[in-house]
């Protein structure tokens, strides 16, 4: 966050500090406690173990958490008053953050331990208002004389809780605030399952008296425990079937981009996550995205201005090392981001089959410690059959453009050309733009072959192959159509442009010495060479593509080789 946003979200802080802590002086001195009794230290830590068990182990609907902690909550608050209660609430949340080696940072403890000392002292007002009296109840008094005011007691705490972390949610993000509607679901799911607890709770209290939490201490927690298990069985079943569904789609997918994007979707389905990325080494040897998914299009494309940081913060994971950087990972962004990519959790995993790496599977969250070692290894299970999927649409890829990239040039072939022209012609309708053909043709190249021989031809090809892919755009298809022939398929360009271009290759060509061994001799020398090009444009002067190839064919031989070579001719015009 920018200072001004630092120095409003510390004032506020401060703020309710200073309210938690002169609210709870004056419930100190004012508010009513039981008398000393020889078991309340027993039942105190009683209700310490249930409330830290609560935290440790929360119950999981499907992949949501759901904190039950007001059922426990409220009956201590209804035995022994606010003060103790903010004491006992505050001691377990912290506890249960030791004991989960959460590290918080200090501002985050004072928010959390103010924020539930505000909301226990805010619901004990509101009990008050609603009973005419407070805390400690006689267990002899029959619970339904108090239950409006319970369930007062219980709407003031979750809504505070809401109010509270709104507050300081807008304040810190400087007013971004995240969808809200879903986690109010979930709470409103919890708050139904602890007033199960409370009605439990304080029926048995008022039949056995206060002793009674002692005999349910076990019980709960053995029921927690068991509903977590099957709970988590279930998730895991969930999962597996889920990743052999993504297996079948992710074999059947052979297409790079296409596997690959199932498989961050899958991701998504498989562990919750704000955000996904498959990562795969750069150029510079760096770990960046190739394939990202995030909730819109705007958060997508901040994600991929995004570097892969490994364990050691002081050394981004290359090609040598990157395989140990899995452990502890971050991610570390260019620019300022969105409050939704902020990730607090990093889950990554590799992808890889047998020793062959292929890439980083990266799924984060917002929460910190939100993935557990089960999402961990699901997701690797998924990973490791996603590098199958990977390998195999690697294979296809490199026998596709085998069989469409001319060997000696390395642009695309004849066969491409074929193909590819018809499509593009049909895209430039859909986007009714225009369309130019380049078809360039090496002048007295045969004299070349027939005075240095076919090994200093081919590196004449090879070099003017080279110029041409340097001097078009990004998008602009180059091809090897045959023998000394060069096609360049310019989408979006009209005749202007198309000829612009076509002027721009002719003289880069010409102007450029090519270095050829000729035959019998190993010194290297320049050689020039020229280029005669013929223009045509889709629709304006072509309604087919076979019409369009044939225009700038004749446009080449008519207009520029008949015309004394080195020429750049548009059919249509008085010269073709």
């Amino acid at each position: 966050m920018n200072n001004e946003v630092g120095t409003r979200y510390r004032v506020c802080l401060a703020l309710m500090v200073a309210v938690a802590s002169l609210l709870f002086i004056y419930n100190m001195m004012t508010a009513p406690v039981n008398s000393p009794h020889e078991g309340n230290g027993l039942l105190l830590l009683a209700y310490v173990t249930l409330l830290l068990f609560t935290w440790l182990f929360p119950v999981r609907l499907g992949e949501q958490s759901i904190n039950v902690s007001l059922g426990i909550i409220v009956p201590l608050y209804l035995q022994f008053g606010v003060v103790p209660t903010v004491i006992v609430v505050n001691v377990a949340w912290f506890l249960s953050h030791l004991v989960m080696n959460r590290q918080v940072r200090s501002h985050r403890l004072i928010a959390n331990l103010s924020m539930m000392s505000l909301m226990a002292m805010f619901s004990d007002l509101g009990f008050r208002l609603a009973a005419g009296f407070g805390p400690p109840i006689s267990w002899s008094v029959s619970p339904l004389s108090y239950a409006t005011p319970i369930i007062v007691f219980m709407s003031v705490h979750f809504l505070s809780n809401y109010l509270i972390t709104l507050i300081l949610e807008a304040v810190r993000t400087d007013g971004k605030v995240g969808a809200w509607s879903m986690g109010v679901l979930w709470d409103l799911t919890a708050l139904g399952i602890e007033s199960l607890i409370v009605i439990l709770l304080v029926s048995l209290q008022h039949a056995l008296g206060p002793i009674a939490l002692l005999y349910t201490v076990l019980p709960y927690i053995a029921l927690i425990y068991i509903f977590r298990l099957y709970s988590n069985l279930v998730i895991a079943n969930r999962q597996l079937s889920l990743i052999s569904d993504l297996t079948i789609k992710l074999n059947k997918d052979l297409n790079e981009e296409e596997m690959l994007d199932t498989l961050l979707k899958g991701v998504m389905d498989l562990v919750v996550a704000s955000a996904s990325f498959v990562f795969a080494p750069h150029d510079n040897g760096y770990l960046t995205p190739i394939v990202v998914r995030g909730s819109s299009a705007e958060m997508e494309n901040q994600m991929r201005d995004v570097t892969y940081l490994g364990a050691d913060p002081k050394r981004l994971p290359d090609a040598s090392n990157w395989l140990r950087t899995t452990a502890d990972a971050s991610l570390v962004y260019r620019e300022p981001v969105h409050p939704a990519l902020r990730a607090n959790s990093v889950l990554s995993v590799p992808i890889q089959h047998d020793e062959c790496m292929l890439g980083m599977l990266v799924v984060t969250h917002a929460e910190r410690i939100h993935y557990s070692t089960r999402d961990r290894e699901m997701l690797q299970i998924l990973a490791n059959q996603a590098a199958i999927g990977w390998l195999n649409a690697q294979r296809l890829k490199r026998s596709e453009q085998q069989t469409v990239i001319d060997e000696l040039t390395g642009l695309f072939n004849y066969r491409y050309f074929e193909t590819m022209l018809p499509v593009l012609c049909r895209r430039a309708d859909e986007k009714k733009e225009s369309l130019t053909l380049l078809v360039l043709d090496l002048d007295k190249f045969k004299s070349i072959n027939d005075e240095y021989g076919h090994l200093p031809g081919n590196e004449v090809l090879k070099a003017v192959a080279q110029i041409i892919r340097e001097q078009v755009r990004d998008g602009d298809v180059v091809c090897r159509y045959g023998g000394e022939e060069f096609t360049v398929i310019l989408p979006g360009a009209n005749s202007e442009v198309g000829m612009y271009i076509a002027e721009r290759l002719r003289q880069s060509i010409a102007s450029t010495k090519i270095l050829i061994p000729p035959q019998g001799n190993t010194v290297m020398f320049p050689l020039s060479v020229t280029v005669s090009i013929g223009a045509a444009t889709y629709p304006d002067t072509a309604d087919v593509p076979q019409s369009l190839l044939r225009n700038a064919d004749r446009a080449m031989y008519v207009g520029s080789k008949q015309r004394g070579r080195n020429r750049v001719a548009l059919y249509g015009t008085h010269d073709a």
